[in-house]
């Protein structure tokens, strides 16, 4: 079942402003929901504290809730650096952890290109890192400021979410759920790189980062948590 109930954001809004009016529906359809036998994909916005609302309400186990998270924003990612290194984004190995919001991570240190770090990439510097991490993460409110709404993208990255799992493909993605002790952090629905298969998000797995990037991935997690009490 694919949830995309909700309104949408507004210019100059971010997704943590659509909080309050969107997670009562989400809670009312969690009650309605705590006999479902399937996977719930949540794609409302603000996805990470929307998925930990319904996987509260619904009484489902964390990994059959599952959020689109930074699926997207991952996916933005390689396109980007695919068109700045000339590559197929398809050969690019880079993904983003977090919030699909402001406080996303980029996993810069472990970025790859055909097993090549691409920090040892030919001109690569942290100016590079930063005007990339941006564009990413401020790609949904340039959309909206253009057109109004984002759906195109978001629906391909749902769709291809959906097939992966109705084929049990067992892909790597980074989608959102609720954590319980990854990386150090429970009790928050965020992205980090998970198994899915027909079952759900089955597994989490742990991506090296940095320092930093754990730290913010940390910080990110209490963006989240802070949003969740507020409710």
């Amino acid at each position: 079942m694919v949830v995309t109930a909700g309104r949408g954001g507004r210019p100059g809004e971010t997704r943590l402003d659509l909080l309050r009016d969107n997670a009562a529906l989400v809670r009312d359809l969690g009650a309605k929901l705590r006999d479902f036998t399937g996977i719930i994909v949540m794609v409302t916005n603000p996805v990470d504290v929307l998925t930990a609302v319904m996987t509260e309400a619904s009484g489902l186990p964390p990994s059959r809730v599952i959020g689109t998270g930074t699926m997207l924003d991952t996916a933005r990612l390689r396109q980007i650096l695919g068109h700045e290194l000339r590559i197929d984004p398809r050969s690019v190995h880079a993904q983003v952890v977090g919030e699909h919001g402001d406080s996303e991570v980029v996993l810069w240190s472990e970025a790859h290109v055909g097993g090549m770090s691409l920090r040892a990439w030919p001109g690569w510097t942290a100016a590079h890192e930063a005007q990339i991490a941006n564009q990413v993460r401020t790609a949904a409110y340039e959309i909206i400021r253009r057109k109004g709404a984002t759906n195109h993208a978001i629906g391909l990255v749902t769709a291809a979410l959906l097939k992966y799992m109705l084929r049990g493909d067992r892909r790597v993605l980074t989608v959102s759920r609720m954590q319980d002790g990854a990386c150090g952090i429970d009790g928050v629905a965020l992205s980090l790189p998970a198994i899915v298969d027909a079952q759900g998000a089955v597994q989490v797995l742990e991506p090296e980062m940095s320092n930093e990037e754990r730290a913010r991935l940390h910080a990110s997690a209490h963006v989240l948590e802070t949003a969740l009490k507020s409710l």
